[in-house]
Formats: C-alpha cells, structure tokens, sequence
C-alpha cells in the first residue's frame, strides 16, 4: 500500500468513527506532533489536569479515574481520584507496612528517581481495585506488591505475591476484557542469566486471585513458561493478558533454543474454572534476531472475540496478527504482517466500532517519536503511523517516552508520557503529561480535571 492511499484509508476510517457521535471532548485540540518541552518546562501544558500526570491508571463504573504516578519519591505511596470534581488522595502505605516485612520505601526514593515507573492498576466490574506497586527492601533490589480494595480506595489491603516474584503485572483494561473476575496477574521470577544484553531466562507464572468478601485469596501461581525472556512493561502500558468468558488468552517471548534467531512469540489459554493452561499455540518469531526484552507482546480482543496480537520489536518494525476463531489460540491465526516503521513498547486497544489503536516510540529519521496507528479490527494491514510526540528540539539521538495507553469506560483514549534522554547526563525532569482523546485518536488535547470530572457518571 503507498503513503498515499494509506493516508486516505486512515482518514477515511477516523472520519467514520467521527460521524459516531464518538465523545468529544472541550480541551482546545492540541497542533501535532507536538514538541516535547525542553527539560523544566511545560508547566502550562501539565497545569490543566491539576495533579501529577499518571504512570497508572483506571475508571470505575461512574467512570471515575483513579491514578498514580511512581517516578518519585514524593509522589509515591498513593493514589488520587476525583470525588465531587476535586482530587482526593488515598493512601495506601499502612496497608503495605502491614503485609510486607520486607518494606523499607517505595522504588522510588528521594535519592534516586524510579524512571521505569513500572506498576499498573485494574478495576473490575464490580468496582474491586487491583494494583501492583513496587517497593525496595533493606538490600536494595525492587519487588511488586498486590494493593486490592473492595472500597475504591476507602480501605486498602496489600499482599506479598507467592514465590517472591521479581516482576508482576496485571491484566489491564484494553478495550473488551471480561472483568467481571478479579485480572489475571502474571509473575516473572530469574531463573537463569543469559549472555545478550536485553534478556535473561525467567519463570513466567499467572495468578488469578479470588474474591472472599472484602479480601482476596491468592491461590498458588500457575506456572506458563520457564524460558521468557521477561517482560519490559515501563513503557506502552500494554495487557500481557485478556479474559473472554471464563478463559483467560494470554501471550509471551521466550529465549530461543541454541542456534536459533529471533523471539518466539506465543499464546495460551489459562481456564479459570479448572485453573489449568489447556492451549498452547507458537505465533511468530518476533525481531531483531536475538533475543530482546523489548519485543514483549501484547493481547487485546474485540467485540466479537477475535484475539488480536503484536510482537516486537526494538527498533525494527512490528508483527502483527489476530486469532481465526473468536476466544481461540489453536484454531489458527493469521499470518503475521509487520507494521512498517523503527517500533518499540507496544500497546493495544480497542476502542469501539470495531477498531484498534497502538501508541508506541518509532524512530524516524533518526529522532525519538511517540507515533500511533489504528485500523478496523477486520483489516490485515496498518495504515501508515501518525506522530503525535517528537523529542525536544527534535534532535536526533536516543529518547524514550516511558509512555502508557488507557481508555475510559466509555471509550476516551488517555495517553501519558514523560522524556529521558542520555544528553541530559541523568538531569531530567521533563513533565509527566496527559492527553486525552474523544475521537478514536483523531484529535488530542491536554487531559483537564475539568473534563475528567465532567464525564463522571451521577450515582444511582
């Protein structure tokens, strides 16, 4: 397909979504690509929303956003949300002192900013709140910690995951997951250290904890993979997993045997009622041809089921395929087709009428991006990718936005992002920004309180 008529069939395809009635929303839409603010500026753009933009994030079922934001120390150990248009804080630090022995502070520390920012938060449909938050204990090293509440952050209780895991993340909203379960939560535990730079051999496991009135109980860890390669989720906000009617699909990169090249991507369904793994399904080998944490996949599902799955790709351009039978890893797939573009930190949604959108970093001519694509679910092919973000001063060299995709309960398209870069000799304190979209990612304006507010439900 060329430039062009790729460019027609995007435009094509967002005008329909506009003829939707999709909700618009009132923040004037922003000039894109819009220029990263050089490091200590961009204030302005960041004022509107009045609080620290997100590394997490989730709506109730009033559509409520809750979030939190864990790069730094100050900024650490809870929660906002907002309650009568005003934000509220809610803290959860007792609840971890209570369950964590280990505690000493969060991953972040006054010391030393967390610029992963890894972390993530679920809400399911009857408004149980799930987040994995990392902390630090007395050596040092960071582990996650399971923070529920059946309160929507009234009261929290916290867990320690079973087994110790090094790296845990939960099943995220990605546009047509069933949650009306607690979210599937996936544990990576070293096993062994491997000689490429970007990987090491882990232990993939899920869990799927179970409700026992305002509690949960967390049954052992099922155990999916002993060679992934981990998983590099700081950035792309990405769901490792999607739950359809009692099953849950899904997907991972191991280590490939010896003399093999590439990222061996693959699927499994996880029953919940048995609590077994009972399909299995390699997909596709992943670039660049050796082994890359940055290459994780990522899942999403549509409306009528259909498994939808991109893999890769660190700089080269992604792969990406969908399911032949809806709620299926084994009744075959479509063959793989690579997305165009230097790509790297997937993401996936759906995001209504059919459609799917990925936000991620893409090189182009040698300048850090933060581009996105969408197409109808149906379709094989992705249009051309849109910038939405380039580096500050669009200088060439390396940048990473450390950014995360989410969407509202009614399908408003949230994306957060901040910049590193090594020109900075780790002085860096560009922004963390929110910008929201009502329009399938047509338009994008700053994400204001306002707004926010505004499209909260009124209580029954």
């Amino acid at each position: 397909m060329s430039a062009m008529r790729a460019w027609r069939t995007a435009g094509a395809f967002l005008a329909a979504l506009l003829s939707t009635g999709a909700p618009l929303l009132a923040g004037e839409a922003l000039t894109l690509p819009l220029e990263m603010p050089a490091s200590g500026q961009g204030a302005e753009l960041a004022a509107p929303l009045g609080t620290e933009g997100p590394s997490a994030m989730a709506f109730d079922s009033r559509n409520r956003p809750y979030l939190f934001h864990s790069r730094d120390a100050s900024t650490s150990g809870y929660l906002v949300t907002l309650r009568d248009g005003q934000w509220v804080r809610r803290s959860f630090v007792e609840a971890i002192k209570k369950a964590s022995t280990r505690f000493v502070s969060f991953a972040a520390t006054p010391k030393e900013r967390h610029l992963h920012a890894q972390g993530s938060m679920t809400i399911d449909d009857a408004d149980g709140l799930y987040a994995i938050v990392y902390c630090r204990g007395a050596k040092g090293g960071a582990f996650p910690v399971l923070v529920y509440s059946a309160d929507l952050g009234e009261t929290f209780t916290a867990y320690e995951l079973p087994g110790s895991p090094g790296g845990a993340f939960l099943e995220t909203r990605v546009g047509c997951n069933d949650l009306s379960a607690p979210p599937a939560i996936g544990l990576l535990k070293l096993r062994q250290r491997h000689p490429a730079e970007w990987t090491d051999y882990h232990v993939l496991s899920v869990l799927v904890p179970r409700k026992d009135g305002k509690t949960l109980r967390l049954p052992p860890p099922v155990e999916v993979s002993s060679d992934c390669f981990g998983v590099s989720n700081h950035s792309g906000g990405y769901s490792f997993a999607v739950t359809r009617g009692g099953r849950t699909h899904l997907v991972w990169a191991e280590i490939p045997g010896e003399g093999r090249k590439g990222n061996p991507t693959f699927a499994a369904t996880l029953d919940r009622q048995s609590g077994k793994i009972v399909e299995r399904q390699f997909l596709a080998v992943a670039p660049p041809d050796v082994p890359d944490v940055h290459s994780t996949p990522v899942i999403a599902a549509d409306a009528a089921g259909r498994l939808h799955v991109i893999c890769g790709a660190h700089g080269q351009s992604f792969l990406y395929l969908r399911s032949q039978q809806p709620g299926r890893v084994d009744a075959g797939w479509t063959k793989p087709v690579a997305m165009g573009g230097r790509q790297t930190y997937a993401t996936l949604l759906w995001i209504g009428k059919d459609s799917l959108l990925s936000a991620f970093r893409e090189w182009k001519d040698g300048v850090a991006t933060l581009s996105m694509q969408s197409k109808p679910a149906g379709a094989d092919r992705w249009p051309a990718s849109r910038t939405l973000v380039v580096a500050p001063g669009r200088k060439k060299g390396y940048g990473i936005f450390y950014h995360r995709l989410f969407v509202d309960r009614g399908g408003v398209l949230y994306l957060s992002f901040t910049f590193f870069t090594f020109r900075d000799k780790g002085e860096t304190f560009y922004p963390r920004l929110l910008i929201a979209s009502g329009d399938g990612g047509a338009t994008w304006s700053p994400a204001t309180r306002e707004d926010l507010a505004a499209r909260v439900k009124a209580s029954r």
